[in-house]
């Protein structure tokens, strides 16, 4: 028999999809119809190294994972899956002790409950994680091979940072920000000073071509009459 219980078929529009890898098979049984019960979508294994393949090889919005598990224990499973992923990851276990509760959290547990738990705070839990991994997809702007890291005021480049004054990033995140319109030499002036005093549009073309120098040449676009863009699909 599959280690694999799917509760439900297919990932539908607005459903909460999470993989729970747990051996206990009572228990297993009692949470995935708890949680479906709950509108979430569930995926059981039972078993630590089929279930890494599952967290590696497909999305979930979290992972509910056990410790004491056959054939890989859960702290592998977590170690292994943070190379790979940073999905959040909720540990569920009857190991209570302080130091077993700081190392998997060291190790990128974003959360951790002990058996038993009371099904209320466990769907708070897992709701409080998914609203934050959410809002963490809301940090970066990605336009071709950069990144741009609204949190952290920061570029990289095909994964390697690039070296940027805190002008040029302004500059950049605004055009970024309005991707596909252009923006006036004058608007992007006032965007960039600190004082709120307006830039000379020599000082603006300065920035641009440092720019383009450390970005590459198409991608910030010169549209005459109007200003400077980021295009909508970079060349």
């Amino acid at each position: 028999m599959s280690t694999t219980q799917p509760l439900a078929t297919g990932s539908r529009e607005g459903v909460t999809r999470l993989l729970l890898i747990e051996d206990d098979a009572r228990f297993g049984r009692v949470l995935v119809a708890a949680l479906t019960g709950q509108g979430f979508e569930v995926e059981w294994s039972r078993d630590g190294l089929h279930g890494l393949d599952l967290a590696c090889s497909h999305a979930w919005s979290a992972i509910i994972l056990d410790l004491m598990m056959p054939s890989l224990d859960g702290a592998t499973v977590l170690r292994r899956l943070r190379r790979e992923s940073d999905v959040p990851v909720l540990v569920l276990t009857a190991k209570y002790a302080l130091q077993e509760r700081v190392d998997r959290l060291d190790e990128g547990a974003d959360d951790y409950l002990t058996k038993p738990v009371e099904l209320p705070e466990l769907v708070a839990r897992l709701r409080a994680l998914i609203r934050r991994a959410a809002g963490t997809a809301n940090r970066y702007l990605i336009v071709g091979d950069l990144e741009v890291d609204l949190y952290g005021r920061s570029i990289r480049k095909r994964g390697e940072p690039v070296e940027i004054t805190s002008t040029e990033y302004r500059l950049f995140e605004l055009l970024v920000r309005r991707r596909g319109q252009a923006v006036s030499t004058r608007e992007i002036g006032i965007a960039v000073s600190p004082s709120g005093d307006p830039v000379t549009s020599a000082t603006v073309r300065t920035h641009i071509r440092n720019l383009r120098t450390k970005l590459g040449e198409r991608m910030v676009q010169t549209r005459r009459g109007f200003g400077y863009c980021v295009p909508s699909e970079p060349e």
